[in-house]
């Protein structure tokens, strides 16, 4: 065989060989860096979850005898439950909606969500 034709058929058989074997120590570390990302994430989240609870408030029901907790916030919004005068609940004081008719808050009563009227809430003595 000539010596051209084997260097021509070592370098056709080494490109698919090095084609075939990933680059190990890369992968690994690409790897390693999206594990950070989701572990940083699910921290975030975490954090997140513990802040909405420590920054919740507990308020009750005053100034009616019933209050709606309704589907979505407004008055025409469909009705879930009604709550008794007295109900206590936990709500977020940063997170309300505004529509002209009140401020609503988002609620969780008896695994139901929901939204309340604000007007009707004071805060509870604890």
């Amino acid at each position: 065989m000539s010596t051209k034709k084997k260097e021509v058929e070592e370098t056709v058989t080494s490109i698919p060989e090095k084609a075939a074997q990933p680059d190990l120590p890369v992968e690994e570390a690409v790897q390693a860096e999206h594990m950070a990302e989701v572990n940083e994430e699910e921290a975030v989240a975490s954090e997140q979850d513990e802040a909405s609870v420590s920054t919740g408030q507990l308020c009750r029901v005053a100034f009616c005898s019933r209050l709606n907790l309704r589907k979505n916030p407004g008055m025409h919004a469909p009705v879930l439950q009604v709550l008794p005068a007295g109900a206590e609940l936990l709500i977020d004081p940063l997170e309300w909606t505004a529509d002209g008719t009140g401020v609503w808050f988002p609620v969780t009563v008896d695994g139901v969500n929901g939204f309340v009227n604000g007007q009707y809430l004071t805060p509870a003595e604890v």
